[in-house]
């Protein structure tokens, strides 16, 4: 799967904060004073969706998606009907008096707006009224404030796809805020958030050392082997991503980095989960690493012989066996270890795409796995970059095992960089979005156990791990989660939506596999009730459409309404996808913010 989805344009979405939520589309606009109709070019804002935040009552969280070409500006109007009486948000709406607005300022991105009256811009006492069934549209207007376009709107509500997403059951119960908790909600949306920056893994990773840089793309497809990304027409070298925490941040400067891995085939950027991070105060950064292929399809039993219980053996020992290349290139599945015992790898199908030698090579170069990545793109950001907001990325790397409190040599041989300096794992979170979970999880596992324990500040999952294949109609997990220390499960969470296909049962209704690829995963690692750190199930409900299709997971529902300490094993049961998702990206989206939060800060 990959790490970033571009949306399609689809209909306004509305939702209320009751029980059950109120799917209403909101028409042309009528003639408020307000909220009217432009008569300008600019075009309207598609996607809208309203959510109820997580544990909150009276306040909702508003985001669309902004047109590409331009850069635009918004004016957000709320009525409590869905044709008539809409009124201008105004902390919301750039003709209003406190925009409260961006996550991004290029075209194409995703826009919020947490509507809670005004109470948290001091324009309002009361929040808004649970019970009540509220309707949004949006226009955008050029970045003066002119030249605004039509409002939403939509004639046919019965046959148009609707996507709502609402990660709480009650209204009015009075569960707590996590964003009053915390203090820091104004802060999320009214401050700007310094902008990512990328620098290109070539000049990270000189080229003449990662022969071949990776990921690179070129019109969609891999580059060949034979040409380098920085010299092949078309091809575009794929840059790592950083960026500094929000120094307006109301919980302060966390010192700590929140690092991302994308998914199968993903390519590095900022993205939601980021940009959340960034203004909780963390700095954060994405690294790309070789993830061409999925793990799942490198170990499918397919590609291994014997008996049914050596099968067995041999997928749980292959995603072990990759996962230890992928990391930090001291496993059996690299180059300079031959190919003996590859078959235990299992077969990586996509080794002519990615220019891989036939049939056993998975990681080329230790320039290649994330340990090395991360470790040469920290070392480059102390050397090249300048204290900024009080971050100095030296903090977050150790220089043969000790802090650093000397100034940068720049003087190192790549080789002799990844030889004497290490990440700092106790500042660091580290987190992924499917393979990207997969590698944050075993780096959690591997790092604790080994002969000088180093520990990860906590590890962070997207529709992750998903490590676990079926021989049979068994599902087999990760053999390395079998060994997962108890200890480390407080600092290991998870978020998946029961959308994701990788929650249901497979197989087929005569020979169903016995769990679902995240049971099987939850189960050997110990993510149980009985270790207290059973699925937690947010937004299910009996009426709720089930998710999966034939079978269910073979667990009961664990119904939650408000986010706990105990909470790691995270599942939303909202009956929704995203536009142009398929369930396992639905985790990537900004109505997670608030599980975001939970998960990054607890």
């Amino acid at each position: 799967m990959k790490n970033r989805l571009f949306l399609t344009s689809l209909p306004i979405t509305f939702a209320n904060l009751v029980l059950l939520l109120v799917l209403t589309i909101g028409f042309s606009q009528s003639a408020s004073a307000q909220c009217q109709n432009g008569t300008g070019t600019s075009p309207i804002p598609q996607d809208l969706r309203v959510d109820v935040a997580v544990g909150t009552t009276g306040l909702l969280l508003v985001t669309w998606n902004t047109p590409s070409g331009a850069t635009y500006t918004f004016n957000v109007c709320r009525s409590t009907s869905p044709t008539s009486g809409y009124q201008l948000v105004n902390y919301c709406s750039v003709s209003g008096t406190k925009p409260e607005y961006s996550v991004d300022t290029t075209s194409g991105f995703t826009r919020i707006c947490r509507d809670d009256n005004g109470v948290l811009a001091g324009s309002n006492t009361s929040a808004l009224t649970p019970g009540t069934t509220y309707y949004y549209s949006v226009q955008a207007c050029n970045s003066s404030g002119a030249n605004c376009g039509a409002f939403n709107s939509l004639s046919n509500p019965q046959t148009s796809s609707l996507y709502s997403n609402a990660p709480i059951t009650c209204s009015g119960c009075g569960l707590p805020s996590l964003q009053g908790t915390l203090n820091k909600s104004t802060q999320i949306i009214s401050t700007q958030t310094p902008n990512g920056l990328s620098v290109a893994t070539s000049v990270v990773i000189p080229s003449t050392l990662d022969k071949y840089p990776y990921p690179c793309v070129i019109n969609g497809a891999s580059c060949s082997q034979s040409n380098q990304c920085t010299t092949q027409t078309g091809c575009q070298q794929i840059n790592q991503h950083y960026a500094y925490h929000n120094p307006n941040s109301a919980l302060g400067f966390q010192n700590k980095l929140v690092v991302s891995l994308p998914g199968s085939e993903g390519l590095c950027n900022g993205g939601n989960f980021l940009w959340v991070a960034q203004n909780l105060g963390y700095d954060t950064l994405c690294v790309n690493y070789d993830n061409n292929n999925e793990q799942e399809s490198i170990c499918d039993q397919s590609h291994f012989t014997g008996t049914m219980q050596q099968i067995e053996a041999a997928v749980a020992a292959c995603f072990t066996l990759i996962s230890q290349a992928k990391l930090n290139f001291t496993g059996p599945c690299i180059m300079n270890n031959g190919m003996a015992g590859a078959p235990a790898c299992g077969v990586d199908s996509d080794d002519t795409k990615a220019g891989k030698t036939t049939p056993y090579y998975y990681v080329n170069s230790v320039y290649d796995a994330v340990t090395p990545r991360l470790t040469l793109m920290l070392y480059y950001l102390w050397c090249n970059t300048t204290n900024t907001f009080g971050t100095s990325w030296q903090n977050y790397l150790l220089f043969k095992g000790n802090p650093i409190t000397t100034s940068c040599p720049n003087t190192q041989q790549t080789a002799s960089i990844i030889t004497n300096y290490s990440p700092k794992w106790s500042s660091i979170i580290l987190s992924g979005f499917s393979q990207g979970g997969d590698m944050s999880t075993f780096a959690d596992y591997y790092y604790a156990t080994t002969s000088t324990p180093a520990f990860l500040d906590r590890a962070i999952n997207l529709s992750a791990p998903p490590s676990a294949d079926p021989v049979s109609t068994t599902v087999i997990a990760a053999g390395y989660l079998n060994s997962m220390p108890t200890s480390l499960l407080p600092s290991i969470f998870g978020l998946i939506s029961a959308n994701d296909p990788h929650y249901c049962i497979g197989g087929t209704a005569a020979k169903p596999f016995n769990a679902s690829d995240y049971q099987a995963v939850w189960t050997a690692m110990g993510f149980t009730s009985a270790n207290g750190e059973g699925e937690s199930d947010f937004n299910y409900s009996a009426s709720n459409p089930q998710p999966c299709p034939t079978n269910g997971p073979n667990v009961p529902p664990n119904p939650q309404s408000t986010l706990k300490t105990a909470h790691h094993n995270l599942v939303n049961w909202a009956p929704v996808n995203e536009p142009g998702g398929a369930g396992h990206t639905d985790t990537l989206f900004l109505w997670n913010e608030d599980f975001y939060e939970f998960m990054l800060i607890e």
